[in-house]
């Protein structure tokens, strides 16, 4: 999972360069009710394969599929600028080198804020327990701010330990 995190905010930092988006990132207040030009609400369902989770309790590889329900909501405010909100529930079923089948349920919510100014941040937070066949159960656990600056740099700043983000609690 982490390794999908970290992949996927670079994906994201590729995208912006290659919309010009390469400005400062600075932290921006959310809109206002009066500030909001235009909102968009829009729920989405999808399945994608999830491979290469290592379950801490056992060291097995976990390999299968993800499947996302989410909100996502598209708020252009007053002045152009575009922020987005996903809110998301997942369930995953995998299955381990040995043959454990495991089952896993979270949540994820993830904001972007692109203000007229050009400025780019992002933050995304998740949580999650996944629980074997075999009686073991771990948690992943994630919080972390993505930011670009000036120069296309990208910076992902995280907010746990090691330790907390993948912590075996049972088994």
């Amino acid at each position: 999972m982490k390794g999908s995190v970290v992949t996927a905010a670079a994906a994201f930092a590729l995208a912006l360069t290659a919309c010009g988006r390469t400005e400062v990132a600075v932290q921006s207040a959310p809109p206002t009710l009066t500030a909001l030009g235009q909102r968009t609400t829009t729920p989405n369902s999808f399945t994608v394969p999830f491979n290469g989770l290592l379950n801490p309790c056992t060291g097995e590889i976990l390999n299968g599929f993800a499947t996302f329900t989410d909100v996502t909501t598209v708020v252009t405010d007053a002045s152009g600028g575009t922020h987005t909100r996903v809110k998301a529930t997942y369930s995953s079923i995998y299955t381990g080198d040995a043959g454990t089948t495991f089952k896993e349920s979270g949540t994820l919510h993830f904001h972007v804020n692109l203000p007229s100014s050009g400025v780019v941040n992002s933050v995304a937070i998740y949580n999650s327990l996944i629980t074997g066949s075999d009686g073991t159960a771990f948690t992943a656990k994630e919080h972390f701010v993505f930011v670009m600056s000036a120069n296309g740099i990208v910076r992902v700043e995280r907010n746990n330990l090691e330790t907390n983000a993948y912590r075996c609690t049972k088994g």
